[in-house]
């Protein structure tokens, strides 16, 4: 159910690609930026639409159609400005990319800290 609806910039693609029925391929008008509209609709007020509109009577037959997708609105601003929000967002990804593995890297010291401690307070005399 968390997976419908679900937009992502599919690179590079071929004129003749053959893809699921459960796939709906989009091409975009020009001034939209394919990165800031995967975005836009995955969040915020066009992701709450999407979810409304989704429909099925159990969580493995949720779908939504081409028409419902078709149907979402999508803030347009600027193309400099779409490039520029679409930048961020990677840049504040990275980051958060780069402190979950330092605290992977922190619980990983905190774990043969603890293993450490407990080896040499049962093998202490």
């Amino acid at each position: 159910m968390n997976r419908v609806g679900i937009l992502c910039v599919a690179r590079p693609t071929r004129t003749k690609l053959m893809i699921s029925d459960k796939i709906i391929r989009f091409h975009l008008v020009s001034g939209i930026d394919p990165d800031f509209a995967a975005l836009s609709m995955n969040s915020g007020y066009s992701n709450t639409v999407i979810e409304r509109l989704k429909s099925g009577m159990a969580a493995s037959q949720v779908n939504i159609s081409q028409p419902k997708l078709r149907s979402v609105p999508i803030p347009i601003p600027p193309l400099a400005e779409q490039r520029r929000i679409v930048a961020k967002v990677e840049q504040l990804m990275a980051l958060v990319d780069q402190l979950e593995n330092q605290l992977a890297a922190s619980r990983a010291a905190a774990a043969n800290l603890m293993q450490a401690i407990v080896a040499e307070l049962t093998t202490s005399p």
